[in-house]
């Protein structure tokens, strides 16, 4: 009988290829974390060191260490990694995946701007000569190693040591030819200049950078403003569903005609109106979002409470006393779990949607990564000449999109086997 692949085993082709890919990355940010240590043991300034992206990239680094240990050693303990791997599921993994290891599996700043005479709606598989200039590591001062080896993985916005060429011509000084243009450079005795060959996978934007670390980040920004919004969404439906549901008839219908007069209200004016009123921050986006989408999980969970509540042993713990928060936690979440699972892995989606929707329009404000629907905005105009800056996000949004739908549909079938397509 045939095997069937299981999740550890994409789990670990997925750990092993980013390490063997990104493996002088992954030594860089070790080296990074070393520096970093020891300067602020002897008394450096630790608000000056420390960064969110220091700081991402130490997690993402000793996580996918830790990881590989993991699926190696103490697979076995889990369940999860020796489940069949379906094609929903190998998708679902991936951008999860994507999402803890960003740092790593990006290969530039995705705000990065290389050189435009150059770099521009570059197609995909494009191969160019990528230029470094004062590559020199032979200072001995453990600041400024610090501060070389943070630049030189994160890399700002605009570099004008770090460029673009068609080709680089070596003897004595450096030529330099950029659309049939000549330049040359002097190499000197206090800089180092290192060139390498590198391919643009997915091509370049309008402003000459990278496609494919700009996706990496929009998935992972994607994702987690769909998780966060599901966990708001969880919070208010879940609770007041619980509340109509359980306590007193009044209770009840104050909150159920609440929530009937806002499902009869389009939601897209209010999300406009709060995004307007209380601003575009990534914070309100998420908010707003994870309320517009209470109410449809509001009327799962009151429904399900009110037949709950009439069963014998639901009756039994009350008449021993059992207090409310006790029953909530012992019998009432194990119970509507399943049925909670499901609709919030749709919700997941229909976040994902809202979100890419809004922020096409514009309405979501200007975050330091992208998402997919700010880049199909950026792409929509230059269709004809770089269709591949629209292209390659959404085909992301849609894959995502149909895993999540799928995963939902599985958890559905298992949960009740008699639903019917």
């Amino acid at each position: 009988m045939k095997k069937r692949i299981q999740i550890w085993h994409f789990l670990l082709l997925l750990t092993l290829s980013v390490i063997i890919l990104r493996f002088s990355e992954l030594v860089d940010s070790i080296r990074l974390f070393y520096h970093f240590i020891i300067l602020v043991f002897s008394g450096s300034n630790f608000s000056n060191l420390f960064s969110f992206e220091t700081a991402d990239q130490f997690i993402s680094s000793t996580g996918i260490i830790f990881l590989l240990v993991l699926l190696i050693f103490l697979k076995r303990r889990f369940v999860f990694f020796k489940r069949p791997l379906g094609l929903s599921q190998g998708i679902a993994i991936t951008i999860c995946f994507i999402f803890i290891f960003a740092p790593l599996i990006s290969i530039y700043n995705p705000n990065l701007q290389f050189n435009l005479s150059v770099a521009k709606n570059l197609s995909p598989l494009s191969s160019k000569v990528l230029l470094i200039v004062d590559a020199d590591k032979t200072t001995t001062d453990e600041l400024t190693r610090y501060y070389s080896l943070r630049r030189d993985l994160f890399r700002d916005v605009v570099d004008d040591k770090y460029f673009l060429c068609d080709s680089v011509k070596m003897n004595g000084g450096i030529k330099i030819f950029q659309k049939n243009k000549e330049f040359e450079i002097q190499n000197s005795s206090e800089s180092k200049t290192v060139t390498e060959n590198i391919i643009f996978l997915f091509g370049t934007d309008e402003y000459g950078r990278d496609l494919f670390s700009r996706i990496i980040y929009a998935t992972r920004l994607s994702t987690l403003i769909g998780a966060s919004a599901v966990i708001v969404t969880l919070l208010i439906g879940g609770l007041l569903g619980f509340i109509s549901g359980y306590f007193s008839r009044n209770v009840d219908i104050v909150l159920n005609r609440f929530t009937e007069m806002l499902l009869a209200f389009p939601t897209i004016f209010l999300v406009i109106l709060f995004l307007a009123y209380f601003g575009n921050s990534l914070l309100n986006v998420i908010i707003i979002l994870g309320i517009s989408g209470w109410k449809t999980l509001f009327k799962i969970v009151r429904g399900e409470v009110i037949s709950l509540k009439h069963k014998n042993y639901i009756i039994t713990s009350q008449m021993l006393g059992m207090s409310k928060l006790e029953m909530l936690r012992k019998d009432f979440i194990p119970l509507l779990l399943p049925s909670l699972l499901v609709n919030l892995v749709f919700q997941f989606a229909g976040v994902i949607i809202a979100e890419s929707s809004l922020s096409y329009l514009g309405l979501t404000g200007n975050h330091f990564y992208p998402t997919w629907g700010a880049m199909i905005l950026e792409g929509q105009f230059y269709l004809s000449q770089a269709w591949w800056i629209a292209a390659f996000p959404s085909l992301f949004l849609v894959i995502t999109l149909l895993s999540v739908y799928s995963l939902g549909k599985e958890l559905q079938l298992k949960i009740n086997p008699f639903i019917t397509d």
